[in-house]
């Protein structure tokens, strides 16, 4: 009797562990769905998505060229503007813009950070010069015409360049980089930093001015002229600044004299 319940358990566990062969496609049909559910989302986006972040249309009209590049695990979008000067040391300009690229986005990419410029100099030689990133940057719409113009700093004959930095102190104060032109290298210098640059044509100076604030009245203004292609050297400066205790702005102005030495002088303007 016990060997005959034995054989009845038995049967019972091989029924209840069989699986009905339709159950079974149904399940491996499932874990097939499974599987494809799985797969990494962005990897089934068209890559065209990306051009829709960049417009493109705008870039060919402007004459902007573009390519995407792969740099480590990112796409980046790689732009290049050609601007014709058509002088004799500076025939032209090629300014390097970069962005990163997004796979969507919610709305276009409009900053390009420049990253270099290729100057053409006389006789088909050329120059690269580097920018630190985000120092100087453009929006899609000024990318056909860049923030830079010719201008003779020296007062030598020969055109000096200058670039729009994205550095400001409130409204009034801007700064960009002017690249000297030296005949002798036959080659631009790396670039002189100045704030409100303006020139001085009856002395052949440059001056620039910094505005501190009270409307104008803390500020400070320096005559200059440029010295070995690289560097200014103040001519004359006048700084004006306020002295609370004294409620009166002290204005300080200080002048090369030719024996080398600056004069200086000091007024006192009441409030």
């Amino acid at each position: 009797m016990q060997q005959q319940l034995a054989h009845i358990l038995i049967l019972f566990l091989i029924i209840s562990g069989c699986n009905n062969p339709q159950e079974n496609k149904m399940k491996s049909e499932s874990h097939l769905n499974t599987s494809k559910e799985i797969t990494p989302e962005h990897s089934q986006k068209p890559k065209s998505l990306e051009q829709i972040c960049l417009d493109t249309t705008k870039l060919n009209k402007s004459e902007v060229k573009h390519r995407l590049v792969k740099r480590g695990k990112k796409n980046e979008w790689i732009l290049s503007k050609k601007v014709i000067f058509s002088k004799e040391n500076l025939p032209s300009v090629i300014y390097y813009y970069s962005a990163e690229s997004k796979v969507t986005c919610d709305k276009p990419i409009n900053y390009f950070a420049i990253d270099s410029l290729r100057i053409e100099l006389e006789g088909s030689h050329f120059q690269t010069l580097k920018l630190p990133k985000f120092e100087s940057s453009s929006t899609l719409d000024k990318l056909a015409k860049p923030d830079s113009k010719l201008i003779d700093l020296n007062f030598d004959g020969l055109m000096d360049f200058d670039l729009g930095l994205n550095e400001r102190s409130g409204a009034t104060n801007e700064i960009r980089r002017y690249f000297i032109y030296n005949p002798i290298k036959g080659a631009f210098e790396e670039g002189i930093d100045i704030a409100n640059m303006g020139i001085d044509t009856s002395q052949n100076l440059i001056y620039n001015s910094w505005n501190g604030g009270h409307a104008g009245k803390i500020s400070t203004r320096i005559w200059s002229k440029i010295n070995n292609y690289t560097e200014l050297k103040t001519v004359k400066e006048i700084k004006s600044d306020y002295n609370k205790e004294l409620e009166s702005y002290i204005i300080k102005t200080s002048e090369l004299k030719n024996d080398g030495k600056y004069s200086n002088k000091i007024d006192t303007i009441k409030r």
